[in-house]
Parts: C-alpha cells; sequence; structure tokens
C-alpha cells in the first residue's frame, strides 16, 4: 500500500460528504497502489506509469512524489497501457481522454461505463481533425460505417464489472483467473475470494506448501497457484511447493 505524505489531502469527489459515504467509496479516492503495483498489474512500465501522472503537460492529475494512485487512476492506467501497445503515444491518449472528461463531466472519463458505450463515436470524431489520426488505431469501422473498439480494447472491458456507471471490479488476468481487484473487499487489495495475493506469497516465503496454504485459507490448490504466480513466484518454485 503506498504511503502518504504530510498534509496530502486525495481528490474527493464534488460534494463530498464524509458521514454520508460508505466506508469503501471513501476508499475509492485513496492512493491505495503504489506506482510499481499499478505497473505490475496493468503489465506496462513504471516509467510510463510515472510519466502519465506526473510528466509535466502530459499528467491529467496532480500526483505529489511518493503518492501512490487511487482506484479511477488504477484503471486510468489500465486503459493507458492497452492504448500504448496499440502504438498510440501518450499525447494523443491525453487528448482522448480530456474530450472524455468533457463529454462525461468527470476527471476519470476512462472509469465510466459511457466511455466503453460512447467512447468510439468520440474518438472517430477527434480522430478526424488535424494532428490526431493515430487514435484511429483504438477503434474500427464496419462496412456499414458503424464505429466500434479495437479488438484488444474491447477484451480489456471484458475484464470489468460495471456498478453504478462505473468500473467497480477488475479482473486484470482475464475472469479465468480467480485473482481480482473489489474495492469493497480489502480496500482494493489484489485478492483472491478475500484473502490478499500478498498474505498468500507470505506463506510461501515461510516454504509453506500449496496444500496447507489452501486448507488454512479454505480455498482451492489452483487458486494459491495463481495468487503465487501474480506474486512473481517462477513456475518451477511453485511446482516444487506443490
Amino acid at each position: 500500500m503506498a504511503s502518504l505524505p504530510p498534509g496530502y489531502q486525495p481528490q474527493m469527489p464534488p460534494g463530498y460528504q464524509p458521514q454520508k459515504l460508505e466506508l469503501w467509496r471513501k476508499g475509492l479516492y485513496y492512493p491505495h497502489y503504489t506506482v510499481p503495483d499499478a505497473a505490475h498489474y496493468a503489465e506496462i512500465p513504471p516509467r510510463t506509469v510515472s510519466y502519465w501522472f506526473r510528466g509535466g503537460q502530459l499528467a491529467p492529475l496532480g500526483i505529489p512524489r511518493g503518492v501512490g494512485l487511487n482506484q479511477f487512476q488504477l484503471i486510468e492506467i489500465v486503459f493507458v497501457a492497452t492504448f500504448r501497445n496499440l502504438g498510440v503515444p501518450l499525447r494523443y491518449i491525453k487528448k482522448a481522454g480530456d474530450h472524455a472528461a468533457q463529454a462525461f463531466d468527470t476527471p476519470h472519463p476512462f472509469a465510466q461505463y459511457q466511455w466503453m458505450i460512447k467512447g468510439p463515436q468520440i474518438l472517430s470524431r477527434l480522430a478526424q481533425t488535424k494532428g490526431h489520426a493515430p487514435l484511429q488505431k483504438l477503434i474500427t469501422t464496419d462496412q456499414h460505417d458503424q464505429v466500434s473498439w479495437h479488438d484488444q480494447v474491447a477484451d480489456r472491458f471484458q475484464q470489468f464489472d460495471y456498478e453504478e456507471g462505473f468500473a467497480l471490479v477488475w479482473h486484470p488476468r482475464g475472469r479465468s483467473s480467480p485473482v481480482k481487484i473489489d474495492p469493497r473487499i480489502r480496500f482494493g487489495d489484489l485478492a483472491i475470494r478475500g484473502v490478499p495475493t500478498w498474505v498468500l506469497k507470505d506463506r510461501w516465503i515461510a516454504g509453506e506448501t500449496v496444500a496447507s496454504v489452501a486448507k488454512d485459507y479454505l480455498i482451492h490448490a489452483d487458486e494459491v497457484r495463481a495468487a503465487w504466480k501474480f506474486e512473481g513466484v517462477e513456475y518451477d518454485e511453485i511446482r516444487w511447493a506443490g
């Protein structure tokens, strides 16, 4: 979990009233994820995460050095990673984010359900303006001139459960993996059935077997292996601990 520098105040939604907001909702705005962790989850270089949020004019959100990302910012960097994988430079992604933020009236447009539904049309119009052609890589147009997301982007959307108008739960390695991030559980720790993956990794560090860990936490052996794999344990070491 990221640490907070003295005096740091996280960005809260307009009209924020602490006594009326559920605890997990408050947690959506707290910097729970370090830059290295966010980079690992999104499979993107840490330098890109830092540059996106702190890189001068490219920084859509001012994050002081040493402060992590909140839930919405994590989702934002997930889509930044996808767009970068398709060869779109950060400055064009920033332009797309600015237009969507204005259209949806939110500082976190990539996390919104509307982005999944209306994003292709926004990008199509923007890509047709001078100097924004690279954004065309994110969308496709069929023979009837219907615009939709590129397959890689569409696959990324499938990793999210949308509730209350935004991406609430993330399955970072797809729905076939038991690993997920749900801000209502353990304040958004990466977890398997409520057990943080870092807790399960600590048991591997202690030299315990897959079977013993699975028994203690009432989860399946394959779920323990999935947690260890996500936490960077090599396959041969997982097999040995099995």
